[in-house]
């Protein structure tokens, strides 16, 4: 069941890093601005997040320290935690220089979002999940 809620969790993840990035190349005119659905999906994004740091504690704690970095899918996972927390600390110091109205800030907050691109690389691990569901092997 855990593993199941892990796989939703990642794909709303995934579904709000599409969608995030569909907003951001194409924009729109619409009622609700750009700015504020990207602001709700960064706090998705957040959220999701929670539960990744949720779901390693659990893992460290049911598998060991040493069982845990085992397996190479547990050290992505983990790399990407510390990715996307690096992340989130160096966007909000860079939206404080950002309303500074530097340059090089807007550069560095692009970048720094990048890191949703990798997340959806985490899909790739639940290949092996769905493939139990559909087999039952």
């Amino acid at each position: 069941m855990f593993e199941l809620f892990m796989f939703i969790i990642l794909i709303i993840n995934s579904v709000i890093v599409i969608c995030s990035a569909g907003i951001k190349y194409f924009p729109s005119k619409k009622v609700i601005t750009d700015e504020d659905t990207l602001a709700i999906f960064d706090n998705i994004d957040d959220y999701c997040l929670y539960f990744y740091i949720l779901e390693f504690a659990i893992k460290i704690i049911g598998l060991g320290i040493e069982k845990y970095w085992e397996n190479s899918w547990n050290k992505f996972d983990a790399g990407m935690i510390v990715l996307s927390i690096a992340s989130n600390l160096l966007i909000g110091v860079l939206n404080v220089l950002k309303q500074a109205k530097t340059a090089k800030a807007g550069k560095l907050l692009r970048l720094t979002k990048l890191n949703r691109v990798f997340k959806i690389f985490r899909a790739l691990r639940t290949i092996k999940f769905v493939n139990f569901l559909v087999i039952g092997a």
